[in-house]
């Protein structure tokens, strides 16, 4: 079963499996990367995004937020007059 993602898509979902790999529980890797199949059906391409970049250290809402805004380039969509 394997779904159209775009290359961009790809190294999303292949941050979040590492992030979970690096979890005391881990989340095995395999070579035909089926892991990353499941991870596409389970979370939208922006929420792989954002549990890419969680980290193992807690943090209150608004310093995720900073924390991720501040490596995402800005949309020309994003600003407001």
């Amino acid at each position: 079963m394997s779904m159209n993602h775009n290359d961009k898509s790809v190294d999303v979902y292949e941050r979040l499996a590492d992030a979970l790999d690096a979890l005391p529980s881990g989340f095995t890797r395999t070579p035909a990367k089926l892991e990353i199949e499941l991870i596409k059906i389970v979370f939208t391409h922006e929420e792989a995004s954002l549990a890419g970049q969680l980290t193992r250290t807690p943090e209150t809402a608004a310093e995720i937020a900073q924390r991720v805004a501040s490596t995402r380039p800005r949309s020309p969509c994003s600003s407001r007059a």
